[in-house]
C-alpha cells in the first residue's frame, strides 16, 4: 500500500481479526514458535516461525454473516474511533415510581443504557484479505 505521495505505508499491526472458521488455523499460525516446512526438499523439517506471537488474534462470529474466510489485519485502535453518545447508565426503578410491582414478584427493576457511533478516522492501518489472497 502507498500514501498519497506514493511513499510506501508502514504499519506495525497489532491484532488479526478471524472469522469462527479461520479461528483454530489462525491461532496454530501464530502460537506455533515451529512451523513445517514448505520446501519439498526438507519435507519433515522445521523452520522458525516469522509470526510467531506477532498478532493477538481475535475471533469474531460477526464476520461470519459477511464472509467465512475474510480476515483482517492492522491496527484497529488507530484506525477506528469511538464517540459515546450516552456514557454507560443505570437506572433503577424504585417501588414509589411503579405501582404494579406491588401486583407482581418483582424486587427490582434495572434499566441499562449506552449508545455510541463508530467511524474510521483513516484507511491505512487495517487491511482485509478476501481469504484467495
Amino acid at each position: 500500500m502507498k500514501d498519497d505521495a506514493g511513499d510506501p505505508i508502514t504499519i506495525r499491526p497489532k491484532i488479526l481479526l478471524v472469522p469462527r472458521a479461520l479461528g483454530p488455523t489462525a491461532l496454530r499460525a501464530i502460537n506455533n514458535q515451529m512451523m513445517p516446512n514448505t520446501s519439498a526438499s526438507t519435507v519433515g523439517f522445521n523452520e522458525e516461525n516469522p509470526y510467531y506471537k506477532a498478532f493477538k488474534v481475535l475471533v469474531s462470529s460477526y464476520i461470519d454473516a459477511v464472509s467465512n474466510n475474510d480476515w483482517y489485519l492492522g491496527d484497529f485502535k488507530r484506525q477506528f474511533v469511538e464517540k459515546v453518545v450516552f456514557p454507560l447508565q443505570v437506572l433503577t426503578r424504585t417501588d414509589e415510581q411503579n405501582d404494579l410491582a406491588w401486583e407482581r414478584d418483582l424486587v427490582a427493576q434495572y434499566k441499562v443504557r449506552r449508545a455510541s457511533k463508530f467511524g474510521a478516522t483513516d484507511y491505512r492501518f487495517v487491511v482485509k484479505s478476501t481469504g484467495g489472497s
